[in-house]
């Protein structure tokens, strides 16, 4: 599941910790929450991808959702 359909499951107050925080190490009830939410977490991290995401929410952009390849 991509970041822009589990983002709004999390509570705003780890939105707000994750644009402050945006590439971090993440603590670990943040990420139980992204996990419980359907997210991925890399070790301690989020993958690159979800982080520029979030850089993009933090800067007020609206990024476009990941494109998926075309099924088969």
């Amino acid at each position: 599941m991509g970041i822009e359909a589990w983002w709004p499951m999390l509570r705003r107050d780890s939105q707000k910790w994750l644009i402050a925080n945006n590439g971090d190490e993440l603590r670990h009830d943040i990420a139980t929450e992204i996990l419980r939410a359907g997210g991925e977490v890399r070790g301690s991290y989020l993958p690159d991808a979800d982080v520029d995401w979030v850089e993009a929410v933090a800067n007020g952009e609206v990024p476009d959702p990941p494109i998926k390849p075309p099924s088969r």
